[in-house]
C-alpha cells in the first residue's frame, strides 16, 4: 500500500481541469503575489536576501528583480523574501493561517527555468495551493502555532509538490521530495514573537527555497522516508500532533481550497483586515482622533491568542510588530485614514496623537465574530467626547470570497506596489500578460517583464 506521501505526491502531479473561474482566480492571486514581491523588492530584507544570493553565486537561470539572473533556489529565497516583506500577500485561516503565496517564486523560477508554458505555471498553482492549504486545515493538535511551529512549515511540502510537477519528476520521485522537505523544512514560531525580528520576511521564502532544492535532490537520486507523515518519528507526531490523512490525500479536484484563499487590501496582519477597514470607515465618516475618548477592536477568540493581541505590540517597536499589531493597525488607520507602507514607518510612534489613541485603545472578544471563525470578521467602537458611540463592523473581511476585493481595487493595489519599480507602462504590460497567461507559450516572457 502506499505511503501517505505518496497518495499525496500523486495527486499533486494529477491533471488540474483548469476551468475560466480556477483560472481567474488564480491568476488574480499570481497578479497580487507580483504585486507584493515588487512593493518589498527595495526593503531591508529582500535587499539582504539579495546580497547573499550574490554571494552563494548559482547559474544565472532565473530572474530576481533587483539582482538579474541567479540559481532557481536562490531566485526563490530574493524574491519570496521581497514577497513577504509587506505582509500584504494572500492568506487562509484552517487549523493555522497561511499564506499559500509563499510557493508563488517556486512556480515562476521552475516554469522560467524549463521555459514551460503560462499554462502550466498556473496549474502547478493550483495544485500546490492545494497541498499547502490541505495542511493548514487538516494538521495540528490544535495547531501548529500552539505547538511552537510556525505555520510556513506547511509551505515546504507543497514547495517540493510545486518544483517536482514542474520539473517533470514522476510520483516515485515527487514523494521523495516531499518525504525530503518535510524532514528538514521544519520552522519554529519563534520568529514571529516577541519583537519580531526581519526574519519574518524570509520565512516562507526559506522554507520553499529548501522544497525546490529537495525536488532537485529527489531528481538527482537522493530519497527520503516513505512514512514521513505517518512514521512513529514522523512529521504528524512530532511536528502537527495529529492530521486528516485521508483528508489530506484525497483526490484533488472542485471545490479546490485555492478558491477560497483571501486577498489583502491592506499591508497588515491578515486577522486586522476587517477591524482596519471598520477604523477605516470611520475615518471617512468623520471620526477624528483628538475627538476619540475610547476605542475598542472587536475580534474573534482566535486572533485575541495570537502575538498580534500580546500586551507589548501596543507599543510596537519595529515595523515587524507594528504590522502584527491590533492596536497599531486599527489606531493608524482611524488617525491618518490610510493603513499602506507609509504607516508603518517607526517614527510615527513619536506622535502624540497616536500614542494617546494607543493608550485608549482596548481588545475585546465579540461572541457573534468567534462563532462565525474563520471568517476573521472584525470592527470598531468609538467612544466620542461628546459621549456618542459610533462603531463599523465587517463580519467578512475585505478580500475574502464573500466579500471579494473588485478587479479595479486589485490592479490598484498591484500598481501602487508595482509603478515604482517598474514604471507604469511595464506594469500594465505586466498585468496584461497575467490576465492573457493561459496563452503564454514560455514563461521566460512573462518574467521578462520584471527583468
Amino acid at each position: 500500500m502506499p505511503s501517505a506521501v505518496q497518495m499525496l505526491a500523486a495527486q499533486a502531479l494529477a491533471p488540474v481541469a483548469l476551468d475560466a473561474a480556477l483560472a481567474a482566480q488564480a491568476k488574480a492571486l499570481l497578479l497580487d503575489s507580483l504585486g507584493c514581491m515588487l512593493g518589498g523588492v527595495a526593503s531591508a530584507p529582500a535587499t539582504a536576501a539579495r546580497a547573499a544570493a550574490a554571494a552563494m553565486g548559482g547559474t544565472p537561470e532565473c530572474t530576481a528583480p533587483g539582482l538579474g539572473r541567479t540559481s532557481a533556489p536562490l531566485a526563490v529565497l530574493a524574491n519570496g523574501t521581497a514577497l513577504r516583506f509587506l505582509d500584504a500577500n494572500d492568506y487562509l485561516f484552517g487549523r493555522d493561517p497561511a499564506h499559500p503565496s509563499g510557493v508563488v517564486p517556486v512556480a515562476l523560477a521552475c516554469a522560467e527555468r524549463g521555459g514551460l508554458s503560462g499554462r502550466a505555471l498556473l496549474e502547478a498553482l493550483v495544485a500546490a495551493y492545494e497541498v499547502h492549504l490541505r495542511l493548514a486545515v487538516h494538521a495540528g493538535a490544535p495547531n501548529l502555532w500552539g505547538r511552537g511551529f510556525h505555520h510556513s512549515t506547511n509551505l515546504g511540502f507543497a514547495a517540493a509538490a510545486c518544483a517536482a510537477r514542474l520539473l517533470g519528476l514522476d510520483v516515485d520521485q515527487a514523494a521523495h521530495a516531499m518525504a525530503i522537505a518535510g524532514t528538514h523544512a521544519v520552522t519554529l514560531a519563534q520568529l514571529q514573537s516577541g519583537g519580531i525580528a526581519n526574519i519574518k520576511a524570509s520565512a516562507e521564502a526559506y522554507t520553499a527555497k529548501t522544497g525546490l532544492e529537495a525536488a532537485l535532490l529527489a531528481q538527482a537520486g537522493i530519497t527520503g522516508p516513505a512514512a514521513i507523515l505517518e512514521g512513529p518519528y514522523g512529521w504528524v507526531k512530532a511536528v502537527a500532533g495529529e492530521a486528516d490523512l485521508a483528508a489530506i490525500t484525497a483526490p484533488f479536484g472542485a471545490p479546490w481550497l485555492l478558491s477560497q484563499v483571501c486577498i489583502k487590501p491592506y499591508a497588515a496582519v491578515a486577522t486586522a483586515m476587517a477591524p482596519v477597514q471598520a477604523a477605516l470607515d470611520l475615518h471617512a465618516q468623520g471620526v477624528r482622533a483628538e475627538a476619540v475618548e475610547a476605542v475598542t477592536v472587536k475580534l474573534p477568540r482566535f486572533p485575541l491568542g495570537t502575538p498580534s493581541a500580546a500586551p507589548d505590540r501596543r507599543f510596537p517597536l519595529t515595523r515587524e510588530s507594528a504590522d502584527h499589531s491590533f492596536w497599531y493597525c486599527v489606531c493608524i488607520a482611524l488617525l491618518e485614514g490610510a493603513c499602506s507602507e507609509a504607516q508603518f514607518d517607526m517614527a510615527r510612534l513619536a506622535d502624540p496623537g497616536l500614542r494617546r489613541l494607543l493608550e485608549r485603545t482596548e481588545l475585546e472578544e465579540d461572541a457573534a465574530m468567534t462563532a462565525r471563525w474563520p471568517a476573521a470578521g472584525g470592527g470598531v467602537q468609538v467612544r466620542l467626547a461628546d459621549g456618542r458611540v459610533l462603531e463599523c463592523r465587517h463580519e467578512w473581511p475585505p478580500g475574502h470570497p464573500r466579500n471579494p476585493l473588485s478587479p479595479r481595487v486589485l490592479e490598484a493595489k498591484f500598481h501602487g506596489f508595482a509603478d515604482p519599480v517598474l514604471g507604469h507602462a511595464r506594469a500594465v504590460a505586466l498585468v496584461e500578460a497575467v490576465w492573457a497567461l493561459e496563452e503564454c507559450a514560455d514563461s521566460r516572457d512573462l518574467m521578462e517583464l520584471l527583468a
